[in-house]
C-alpha cells in the first residue's frame, strides 16, 4: 500500500494563545447570532429587552416543543426525533432533516453524498455543515469542493440539529446555497454508559459468519459537578458490510467536552476530537455488467482495491458570557489537523486498458479559525430590537496530490500489486483541474450584522448583511514554466457582500399561524486552482470560468401553523438562481463549474400528536432544477432530486417501551448531462435515469434506568435499491477484449481502440456512451444494541 504524507503537527497551545490575544478585543464588538425565537402567534411575549437573561442551569433541560423560526423551512431537530433511527454514523442522523438525502458510495469512511432542494451537493458543495458553529466543509479538497466528512463525530453526543434551508441566515457563508445544517453537541450526559451494537446483513443463516461480523463499541464517561460538566466518549467500530469483498472498515473515535460555569452568566469550555479510519470499498459498479461473469451480483466489485484512510484531530475553546441583562457574547477558537488518502476507480479500463484508471487523491491540511458574535437587546416605543454583530475567520494550509495507481499484476513478473503508484496524474483537459502536486493557502475572513425587530406582536423583520473576503494562494510543484505554458501557480482574492431579509407576519385568525417572506444571497466557492487559472492572461476568455465564487439569489414564501392544538404544519415555496453549477466529470474524476441554473420547489412538513405517547410525521420535498440555457435538449440538471419523501409513526410509552415504523424514498431523477442526450437519441437508445426507491424501516426498544435494548430492522421488505448513482463512460477488462463491444482494444500495447491508426479519437471515447454506475443500498439488516448505564 502506498504511504500517505505524514500529518503536520499542530501547535495548539500557541494557536489558542495567539487567537486569545488578537480576537478578544474584536469579539467585544463583533458576534454572530443564533436563530432568534419569534413570539407565540397567540401570546404577546415581552420584548427581549424587558426579559431578564435566563440563568444558566446546573442541570440539563430537554425542550420538547419547537421554537418559532425566521423562515417556514427552518427548524430545530431534537435528539428525541432521531432516537429511533439508524445512528451508526452522523450521516444517518442527517436523514431527519426534512428533504435531505444522504448516500454512501465508496465505503463507510468516505463523506456521504448530500441532496437538498434539487441540488446534488456531492459531499457538501452546496450544503454548509458545521458542528457547534465550527465549519466542517473543506474548500479546495482533493476529492471535491466543500467535502464534509462527519465520521469524526459520535452520534450519541448530539443534542439538536439546527436546519436553515436557503441563504437567509447571515451566520452562514461559503457553501450555504441549498441550506445549512449545524449539529449541536450536548453539554453533558445524565449518566455514564457503555453500549455494544451488532449488525446482521441479509438475515441468511447460510452466510451468518460473513454477514454478522459488524460490531460497534461505545463508552461514555460523564463525571459532573455543580459547576463542571464533562464527558469523554470513545467509539470503536468494525464492519465488512454486505459486499462480497469485505469492506474491512475500522473506525476509532474519541470525543471530549468540558464546560465550566464559574457563575450563572459565564461558561468557559474546551472540546477535543480524535478520529482515524481505513476501509476498502466496492465502489460504483456498471449496471450493464450486473449478472455477468465479471459482476455476478450487485454485491461484487470490478476493482476491490478502492477505499482509503483518513485521520482528523481538533481542539476548540469557547466562551459564552452574558455581561448584563441585555447582552450576550460568544467566542469560539478552533484548530484542526486533517489527512486523507482516497482511492477511486470511476472508469476502470477506459483510459488505460493495461494498468487501469485508478487514482489516488491525497489531502493534508491544518485549519485554524475563530467565530465570535455579540447580541444587544433594546426596546423603543413598544418595539423590541436585537442587534447582532459577528465575525468569522478561517485559514487552511494544505497540500494536495493526485496519483495514477494500479492494482493489476506486474507486467514483468506477474506478481500481484495493491495501490501501486505509477506517477503523478496528468489531466489531459484543463491542467488546473489535475494539478497533481500543489501547496495551497486559503483564507476567508467575514463579518455580518443583523437587526431583528419585533414591531408589534404580529410583525417581525430581520435584515442582515454579510461580507466575505477570500484570498487564495497556490504553488503547483509540477507547474510547467516557459512561454505559452498555462499558469497553475499564483494568487487570487475576491470580496463580496450578501444581503439578507426576512419578514414574519402573525395574523390573529383564531389559529396559530406564522407567514414568512424571505430573500437572501448566498454562494459557494470554487477550487482555488480554478481561481488561479482565471488570472492567466494567455487563456482565452471562453475557456476561463465565468464566476470564481458563484452567487445564488434566493427567495421563499411560506407558513407554519398549529391545527386543532396537536398538528404542526409547514409549507414553503422557494426559488434559487445559481450563477454557475458544479458538475461531476466521471471520466476525469473531477468537479467542473458549468452553466447557470435555476431551481424552484415546495417543502411540506407535518407533525401530528395522535396520543400522548404516539406521534406521526411526514415530509415531502418537490424540486425542479434546470440549466437556464438548455440548448434545446431539455436542460435538466443531472442527479438533481425531484421528489424526496419520508413519514413515520413513533411510540414512546411511559413504561419504557418505544417503537417506530418509517418510510423514506426518492423519486426517479435524470442522470445524464444535457449535452449527452443527443448522442443517445442518435444511437436509438433510451436515455437512462437514476432509479428512485422506497425503503421501510422498523425499530423497537425497551429502557429502564439501568439498561436499554434496541432492535432496528432496516429495509424490512429487502428492496433492491441503488443508494448512489452516477453516469460515467467506462470499460471493463472483459469488454476491452470483446470484438463486438465499443470498448474493444485493437492494439493492447498502445490501448488503441480505433482501427484507423491516424484517428483523432484512438480510444473511441466518442463511441462509448455514459452508463449508470451505482452502489447498492443495504439489504434487509438487523441491528441490535445493548446499553448499560452507570
Amino acid at each position: 500500500m502506498s504511504r500517505f504524507l505524514p500529518p503536520r503537527r499542530l501547535r495548539t497551545g500557541a494557536i489558542i494563545l495567539f487567537f486569545l490575544v488578537t480576537a478578544l478585543p474584536i469579539a467585544s464588538a463583533f458576534a454572530d447570532a443564533p436563530v432568534e425565537p419569534l413570539p407565540s402567534p397567540t401570546d404577546a411575549s415581552p420584548s427581549p429587552a424587558a426579559a431578564p437573561p435566563p440563568l444558566l442551569p446546573t442541570y440539563e433541560t430537554i425542550v420538547t416543543t419547537r421554537g418559532p423560526m425566521t423562515s417556514a423551512s427552518s427548524s430545530t431537530v431534537r435528539d428525541r426525533d432521531f432516537e429511533l433511527r439508524p445512528r451508526s454514523s452522523p450521516n444517518d442522523i442527517l436523514r431527519v432533516v426534512p428533504g435531505l438525502v444522504t448516500a454512501q458510495h465508496q465505503g463507510g469512511g468516505k463523506a456521504d453524498q448530500l441532496f437538498l432542494r434539487g441540488f446534488d451537493a456531492d459531499h457538501g458543495t452546496d450544503v454548509a455543515v458545521s458542528i457547534d458553529g465550527i465549519p466542517v466543509n473543506m474548500p479546495t479538497h482533493a476529492h471535491g469542493q466543500g467535502y464534509a466528512d462527519l465520521h469524526f463525530l459520535i452520534p450519541e453526543v448530539l443534542q439538536t440539529i439546527e436546519v436553515a434551508k436557503g441563504a437567509y441566515d447571515p451566520r452562514y457563508g461559503d457553501f450555504d446555497t441549498a441550506g445549512a445544517v449545524n449539529l449541536v453537541t450536548r453539554k453533558s450526559f445524565d449518566s455514564s454508559f457503555v453500549s455494544l451494537t451488532g449488525d446482521w446483513f441479509r438475515l441468511d443463516p447460510a452466510t451468518v459468519r460473513r454477514d454478522a461480523s459488524s460490531l460497534r463499541f461505545l463508552g461514555v464517561a460523564a463525571p459532573n459537578t455543580a459547576e463542571l460538566h464533562s464527558y469523554v466518549a470513545v467509539e470503536a467500530a468494525r464492519t465488512n458490510g454486505p459486499f462480497t469483498t469485505p469492506e474491512n472498515l475500522n473506525r476509532y473515535n474519541v470525543f471530549a467536552k468540558s464546560t465550566y460555569d464559574p457563575s450563572p452568566s459565564l461558561s468557559i469550555g474546551v472540546m477535543a476530537t480524535a478520529y482515524a479510519s481505513d476501509w476498502t470499498a466496492s465502489g460504483e459498479i456498471p449496471a450493464r455488467l450486473v449478472g455477468t461473469s465479471e459482476l455476478p451480483t450487485r454485491w461484487d466489485s470490478l476493482d476491490p482495491s478502492e477505499g482509503g484512510s483518513t485521520q482528523r484531530t481538533s481542539a476548540t475553546f469557547f466562551i459564552d458570557a452574558r455581561p448584563d441583562g441585555r447582552s450576550h457574547l460568544t467566542l469560539r477558537l478552533y484548530a484542526i489537523d486533517y489527512t486523507m488518502a482516497l482511492f477511486n476507480d470511476f472508469t476502470f479500463f477506459l483510459q488505460n486498458p493495461k494498468n487501469g484508471d485508478e487514482i489516488e487523491q491525497d489531502d493534508a491540511r491544518t485549519v485554524t479559525g475563530l467565530d465570535a458574535r455579540y447580541e444587544l437587546d433594546r426596546s423603543w416605543r413598544g418595539a423590541s430590537f436585537k442587534s447582532i454583530l459577528g465575525t468569522q475567520a478561517r485559514a487552511d494550509r494544505g497540500h494536495l496530490e493526485l496519483w495514477d495507481v494500479t492494482s493489476q499484476p506486474d507486467p514483468m513478473t506477474g506478481a500481484p500489486t495493491f495501490r501501486k503508484r505509477l506517477g503523478h496524474h496528468i489531466e489531459t483537459g484543463d491542467p488546473a483541474l489535475g494539478s497533481s502536486d500543489a501547496d495551497t493557502r486559503l483564507a476567508n475572513v467575514a463579518f455580518y450584522l443583523a437587526e431583528d425587530v419585533i414591531w408589534t406582536p404580529w410583525v417581525r423583520s430581520v435584515v442582515g448583511l454579510r461580507g466575505d473576503y477570500f484570498n487564495y494562494q497556490v504553488a503547483d510543484l509540477d507547474e510547467v514554466l516557459g512561454a505559452g505554458a498555462p499558469r497553475t501557480s499564483g494568487a487570487y482574492q475576491q470580496a463580496l457582500l450578501s444581503p439578507k431579509a426576512s419578514l414574519v407576519l402573525t395574523p390573529r385568525l383564531g389559529t396559530p399561524l406564522d407567514v414568512y417572506l424571505n430573500f437572501g444571497e448566498g454562494f459557494h466557492s470554487n477550487d482555488a486552482r480554478l481561481a488561479i487559472r482565471a488570472t492567466d492572461p494567455s487563456l482565452p476568455a471562453d475557456q476561463k470560468i465565468s464566476h470564481v465564487i458563484p452567487r445564488a439569489t434566493e427567495g421563499e414564501i411560506g407558513a407554519r401553523a398549529r391545527l386543532a392544538g396537536h398538528v404542526d404544519a409547514a409549507l414553503a415555496l422557494w426559488y434559487i438562481y445559481l450563477q454557475s453549477e458544479t458538475i461531476f466529470d466521471g471520466d476525469a474524476g473531477v468537479f467542473r463549474p458549468s452553466e447557470p441554473t435555476q431551481r424552484y420547489g415546495l417543502d411540506l412538513e407535518l407533525r401530528w400528536r395522535l396520543l400522548t405517547w404516539l406521534d406521526a410525521d411526514a415530509d415531502l420535498s418537490l424540486a425542479h432544477a434546470a440549466f437556464v440555457v438548455n440548448g434545446g435538449n431539455g436542460g435538466a440538471v443531472a442527479l438533481a432530486p425531484r421528489i424526496v419523501y419520508s413519514s413515520g409513526l413513533t411510540a414512546r410509552h411511559p413504561r419504557g417501551w418505544k417503537a417506530a415504523l418509517r418510510v423514506r424514498g426518492v423519486g426517479d431523477r435524470p442522470i445524464i448531462e444535457p449535452g449527452d442526450v443527443p448522442a443517445f437519441q442518435a444511437a436509438g437508445r433510451p436515455v437512462p435515469v437514476a432509479q428512485g426507491y422506497t425503503i421501510l424501516d422498523a425499530f423497537a426498544g425497551f429502557a429502564t434506568r439501568r439498561w436499554e435494548l434496541v432492535a432496528a430492522l432496516e429495509n424490512v421488505l429487502n428492496t433492491d435499491w441503488r443508494e448512489a448513482q452516477f453516469a460515467n463512460r467506462s470499460c471493463s477488462h472483459g469488454e476491452n477484449g470483446d470484438p463486438g463491444n465499443a470498448c474493444f482494444v485493437v492494439d493492447p500495447t498502445t490501448g488503441r481502440r480505433s482501427a484507423n491508426p491516424a484517428s483523432s479519437d484512438p480510444k473511441n471515447l466518442a463511441g462509448i456512451l455514459p452508463d449508470v454506475h451505482f452502489t447498492p443500498g443495504n439489504p434487509i439488516t438487523l441491528t441490535m444494541t445493548a446499553k448499560l448505564f452507570f
